[in-house]
């Protein structure tokens, strides 16, 4: 995958990106310190600066190690409850499966994210 800097929609703040496809003028990016996609136009697409591309990624795709390991899905009443509260979570590195971390998530309590699934 090609590194580049990546302006969406022609304006002023310069993403850090890698390329994932391309599609007539179409490119679909991967947003590195953002960890989404954007499918931006080539002619916002500039290559990255050497110093730029010496940072590690600001952000990280992850996945919850709990789904994975139990291949069952976290009911969404349960995610907003754990993050209503917007105290500050830990998370735990598991692993990597398909480019993915696997992660597992806790509060100030101790309080572990799709713990008690039964």
């Amino acid at each position: 995958m090609a590194r580049c800097t990546a302006s969406a929609a022609g304006g002023d703040v310069w993403q850090r990106a890698t390329v994932k496809s391309i599609s007539g003028d179409e490119c679909t990016l991967d947003l590195i310190d953002y960890g989404n996609e954007a499918i931006v136009d080539s002619e916002h697409l500039r290559a990255m600066p050497v110093a730029y591309a010496a940072f590690p990624p600001l952000a990280y795709r992850c996945t919850l190690a709990v789904s994975e390991f139990t291949g069952r899905e976290i009911p969404k009443e349960l995610l907003v409850d754990f993050f209503k509260e917007r105290r500050p979570i830990r998370a735990f590195y598991m692993g990597t499966k398909n480019d993915r971390m696997l992660v597992r998530l806790a509060n100030c309590d101790d309080m572990y994210l799709g713990e008690n699934l039964d």
